[in-house]
């Protein structure tokens, strides 16, 4: 149990206010698990959602991640964000 914990704290990353986590149009390998904070969720520039990570299993980039397309929405940091980006 101690290795995979260890392996799972190699995959969080960290993300400052205002920093984009995904961009929309960007192939992406990984997807995202948010384990603290919010974000906001946008196409273009319409604003879709807001996302917590207090609202239960909050994930993104799945899609982009299993089919190798471009990413539907960018996903932007409201506040520092501490997410598990799994490959």
């Amino acid at each position: 149990m101690p290795d995979l914990l260890q392996k799972l704290d190699k995959l969080k990353k960290a993300f400052a206010k205002g920093q984009v986590i995904i961009k929309e149009g960007e192939v992406g390998g990984d997807f995202y698990i948010l384990l603290k904070g919010q974000a906001e969720v946008k196409i273009g520039d319409k604003h879709l959602a807001d996302i917590h990570a207090n609202d239960g299993e909050i994930f993104f980039g799945e899609m982009s991640s299993i089919l190798h397309e471009p990413r539907s929405a960018t996903i932007i940091a409201q506040e520092n964000c501490l997410v598990l980006a799994v490959p």
